[in-house]
């Protein structure tokens, strides 16, 4: 559930400095009469709001530090006294944009704004569009929200498995846990998946979720498969990022998929040093390694066949299944050496001579269409990997 409205006029915005970068967060809420725009809300991002006319209102948007990768996030509702039809002009400054308005009543349900019905104008660093508003909050977001509540809410249901547990394993900058998840067993072979390092991703977060949920389903194939093989699992590794509505860093101003080896930041720090912790009991071993995001296709991020000493085959193997698994499901795979670059699929390939891959969905993709694939995805993976 969402949360209820919260009026503030807040004068200016609050940040902190961290290693000489100032990330700020800002959750203004603007007033004009019976006229108000909210960003006070978990996973809201707005930066600036001004009326230019009578009905018309300019708001903008900034990341939270720069450089950064021109993925404008944001996130915002907007409520007024009376009906009314209001004209809205909404940029990012010189960023470019990514992500198409969505629209929702209840901040769950998302629909996608489309031209006729919201006259909606779409330009590089800016979009232009009419709301329909009234007492009843409005909310406008670049993608739907999946906020740390929802991530909390579904790591208990998770976590009430009886061969799962839920575990914290460290706190972020802004002081917020991070937990993963792991299961049960005497197996010797680990799988580490990670998800959510870029806040705005949201597609990989919709093909995370039911992955997962299918690999804790107790039935036969799963049940097989878990004797083999333990899971940890890390669904959000950027809460402070997906609170505060980042475009893509954590507090500290830092790409967390840019600090992989480095382990200057204590989200990545942390899984790192839960792997190694479970990594270090005798025997144990790391065979494969997922790590989810979104961008603008559906494509698939790995090392070049015969490049990992562990599984060699799995890769090439598993993609053909998802494709087989589901017709009409084109399976873009981008191959490329490993190079020494800290991002998570370079530093676990090399580190452990194992499968890393990132898997990506499209910002636009079906979300029917992620969750399918995300169950043949993982009941592929499952039926590979405990082959005989």
């Amino acid at each position: 559930m969402r949360p209820t409205m919260l009026f503030l006029i807040l004068g200016g915005c609050f940040g902190m400095a961290m290693a000489d970068i100032r990330v700020t967060h800002r959750a203004p809420v603007c007033g004009f009469g019976d006229l108000r725009f909210d960003a006070g809300f978990e996973g809201a991002r707005l930066s600036e709001c001004r009326q230019t006319g009578k009905d018309e209102y300019s708001l903008g948007n900034a990341p939270e530090n720069t450089p950064v990768n021109s993925s404008p996030w944001y996130a915002f509702r907007v409520l007024s006294e009376r009906e009314r039809t209001i004209r809205v002009f909404f940029h990012y400054g010189t960023h470019k944009h990514r992500y198409r308005p969505k629209v929702s009543r209840d901040g769950e349900s998302w629909r996608l704004m489309d031209e006729s019905s919201y006259r909606l104008i779409l330009d590089d660093t800016a979009v232009r569009f009419t709301l329909r508003v009234g007492p009843e909050p409005l909310y406008v977001a670049a993608q739907e929200l999946v906020t740390n509540s929802d991530y909390a809410s579904w790591r208990q249901v998770q976590a009430a498995l009886q061969h799962v547990e839920d575990r914290e394993i460290g706190r972020t900058l802004g002081n917020r846990p991070l937990h993963a998840l792991t299961t049960a067993g005497t197996a010797s072979d680990w799988i580490l998946i990670v998800g959510r390092q870029h806040p705005p991703e949201i597609t990989g977060a919709l093909a995370l979720l039911p992955f997962v949920e299918r690999l804790l389903r107790q039935d036969e194939l799963a049940e097989r498969f878990r004797h083999r093989y333990r899971l940890l699992i890390v669904p959000n590794l950027n809460p402070d990022g997906v609170a505060s509505g980042h475009w893509r860093h954590n507090y500290g101003g830092v790409d967390l998929n840019r600090d992989w080896g480095l382990f200057t930041q204590p989200e990545t720090s942390a899984v790192i040093a839960e792997l190694e912790r479970v990594l270090g009991q005798p025997g144990q071993r790391l065979v494969l390694g997922l790590d989810f995001h979104s961008t603008r296709r559906d494509v698939f991020y790995t090392q070049e066949d015969g490049e990992v000493a562990i599984l060699p085959d799995f890769t090439a193997d598993w993609l053909r299944a998802i494709a087989h698994g589901v017709p009409g499901f084109t399976v873009d795979r981008a191959a490329s050496r490993n190079s020494g670059r800290p991002v998570f699929k370079h530093y676990i390939s090399e580190t452990y001579g194992v499968p890393a891959i990132t898997y990506e969905m499209g910002d636009r993709t079906d979300r029917d269409l992620i969750r399918r694939v995300a169950v043949v995805a993982a009941e592929s993976m499952m039926t590979l990997l405990t082959a005989p």
